[in-house]
């Protein structure tokens, strides 16, 4: 998943898995990010406070048969006024743990 600060419908995004192209979506739903952080921390927040459905968000499913070993997403965004963002993540596949 990609989440996008002001990205709007008229946001690009592009992902790159270890330079095999991804084709993401947007989603609309509630950010995954914000709801864990009001979960975890309710006390923190008056009773009114909830999340709501965004537009900035996209993902893409990962190809079928990942093996074992370390990954890297780059997520490149173009603005709807041209600005661009680039972000990138590293990720581990592990192997079953038999």
């Amino acid at each position: 998943m990609v989440n996008v600060f002001a990205g709007n419908e008229r946001t690009e995004v592009r992902l790159s898995l270890n330079g095999y192209t991804l084709t993401p979506e947007r989603v609309i739903q509630n950010d995954p990010f914000i709801v864990e952080l009001i979960e975890n921390n309710r006390h923190l927040y008056k009773p009114w406070v909830h999340t709501e459905k965004c537009l900035h968000l996209w993902e893409a499913p990962l190809p079928a048969g990942l093996l074992p070993g370390v990954y890297r997403i780059d997520a490149y965004t173009t603005f709807h006024d041209g600005h661009k963002a680039f972000g990138k993540q590293i990720f581990e596949v592990m192997g079953d743990p038999d």
